[in-house]
């Protein structure tokens, strides 16, 4: 499984100039789960989206809205992104993810 972070560089002096992109990819460990049936309202949380559960540790990066993840030959959007800490260590990242 892969977390992708993509950079994306505006030219705000040219705007009428495609803006560019650069991707850095990082190996994750992770498991997935479905979200409950009591936890789908189809507006925060819908029926596809799933949940990753990312082990923080040697993740140089914290999970971040619009961050992708690859697992497979399946693509999902980073919705939301929860960090769980102990004694201030980032121990798992929780996100909620979306087929790009």
């Amino acid at each position: 499984i892969t977390l992708n972070r993509v950079a994306h560089t505006d030219n705000v002096s040219q705007p009428w100039i495609t803006a560019s992109s650069a991707s850095t990819s990082y190996t994750v460990r992770a498991a997935v789960e479905a979200y409950g049936t009591g936890q789908v309202d189809g507006e925060v949380v819908r029926v596809d989206d799933r949940k990753y559960l990312l082990a923080a540790s040697g993740l140089a990066i914290t999970p971040a809205p619009n961050d992708e993840i690859v697992d497979g030959s399946d693509t999902f959007t980073v919705v939301q992104a929860d960090t769980t800490e102990l004694a201030g260590t980032a121990i798992i990242h929780t996100c909620q993810v979306r087929r790009g």
